[in-house]
């Protein structure tokens, strides 16, 4: 049953116990039925704002809750995504590798609804592509006899990117991270991009 539905049922139900009440009461009392009424209906409206005011407390707050867990499921689902992309093969990776990343900050964009929110993440992601494709030209060139230690120094700048992301989401969502240092990060993002033609505009 939606929420909407369930707090008119609380209203209506309300209404009738307490019109029930008052009659038991009325009729137990032997009040005088020609004031009784009017009282009534004053009792009855009283108690219907009340209800209703109770009634739309609770949908904003089942409201407010829903929202948190869908924010939370997609925030946890970014982090697990950033976390996979550490163990990738750069000697296979292609620019899709972003794919997976990209959906889910996705669907945490469009949790938060915040446009600002939005942009850092696209710039952020199309960073991570730089990053990766950087990488794997540089795992590639290395001799098939390369050392762990030559691999992990040819894909260092992107993990670093992968740690640092992570990190810089993890502050937003404990709300360290201003509005304006969103603003500022995705604007020097495009600008470097955009620099090594590696930018491209958002759908």
């Amino acid at each position: 049953m939606k929420e909407s539905s369930k707090a008119t049922l609380f209203v209506v139900c309300l209404l009738v116990l307490l019109v029930g009440v008052l009659g038991a009461i009325g009729t137990i009392t032997k009040s005088d039925w020609g004031t009784f009424v009017p009282d009534l209906i004053v009792g009855v409206i009283t108690a219907g704002g009340i209800a209703g005011l109770i009634a739309l407390l609770q949908m904003r707050s089942d409201a407010r809750r829903q929202h948190e867990a869908r924010v939370s499921v997609a925030y946890e689902g970014a982090l697990d995504a950033l976390t996979r992309i550490q163990t990738l093969d750069f000697r296979k990776v292609q620019e899709d590798v972003m794919s997976s990343v990209g959906t889910r900050l996705i669907n945490l964009y469009e949790a938060v609804d915040d446009e600002l929110v939005g942009a850092w993440f696209e710039a952020e992601r199309q960073l991570g592509i730089s990053k990766a494709l950087q990488a794997s030209e540089l795992t590639n060139a290395l001799a098939a006899d390369a050392s762990v230690d030559e691999i992990l120094a040819a894909s260092e700048p992107f993990h670093r990117w992968v740690h640092d992301f992570a990190s810089r989401v993890r502050y937003w969502r404990s709300g360290r991270i201003t509005k304006k240092e969103m603003r500022d990060t995705a604007t020097d993002i495009e600008a470097v991009l955009r620099k090594r033609k590696q930018w491209r505009e958002p759908l």
